[in-house]
């Protein structure tokens, strides 16, 4: 196999995780809510099947778009009052949820831009999102893997287990944004953090429990060796069940 096809490949296998992780993510807290989301995840489910027959990063990206919409169309049915939104935004974040997500993000994206410097990889060079100038194209890569399973998830938790109020938020009239006060900056924080603890044991290639950031120093590892042998055949993304 080519490299070229060995990193469409690659991207197939970390997008296809993805939704996956976002269908299970629904699913659970589908069963404590009155709405219905049936339709939603038919259509991620058909998603999820048909990147597997993709034959390049742009097909494997249009699936993507299309999961992502019907993902956070379910998310916004399924949230607390007061914190539904209409789909995703991002510059600027025009309600609540997205400011947090958002934020998360950001704060993901940092920990996995450490961890690619690290193992002495450019940051710069990806193979899913186009490589445009200081833009690092392989940390927003190895981000997606992680969205829902670190991010949505614990935002999601800390919205409908009432930990924050939508009085911690700050909204701009004059553009429309949404941003963190002080006191909701450090309630994110503190959730994430409480999350990047946790001992998971969704990698199949270790015989014991990790913490999830320490998951990611084991996929950036992953990822190089990977790099190293020209071949993408043994990475293998986070799943959950």
């Amino acid at each position: 196999m080519s490299l070229s096809c060995s990193l469409e490949m690659l991207a197939k296998k970390i997008q296809s995780a993805k939704i996956h992780n976002q269908r299970i993510i629904l699913k659970r807290y589908e069963k404590h809510s009155s709405n219905d989301i049936t339709e939603e995840l038919n259509r991620i489910r058909i998603y999820e099947k048909e990147i597997s027959k993709c034959n390049t990063v742009d097909e494997v990206l249009g699936y993507e778009g299309m999961a992502a919409r019907e993902y956070f169309k379910a998310l916004s049915k399924l949230i607390k009052e007061g914190f539904s939104f209409n789909g995703r935004s991002r510059q600027p974040p025009l309600d609540p949820f997205n400011s947090m997500i958002s934020f998360g993000y950001t704060i993901i994206f940092y920990e996995i831009f450490a961890e690619i410097e690290s193992r002495d990889l450019s940051p710069y060079i990806g193979f899913i999102h186009k490589i445009k100038r200081n833009h690092p194209a392989l940390v927003s890569d190895m981000l997606e893997e992680w969205r829902a399973l670190l991010v949505d998830s614990t935002i999601l938790s800390l919205v409908q287990g009432n930990e924050i109020g939508i009085d911690e938020f700050e909204f701009d009239e004059d553009t429309g944004a949404v941003y963190l006060s002080n006191n909701a900056i450090k309630i994110c924080v503190k959730k994430l953090e409480d999350k990047m603890r946790k001992e998971i044991n969704y990698l199949e290639y270790l015989d014991s429990p990790v913490s999830f950031r320490h998951a990611i120093w084991w996929q950036i590892k992953s990822l190089a060796n990977c790099i190293d042998n020209a071949s993408f055949d043994g990475y293998h993304p986070l799943k959950i069940k």
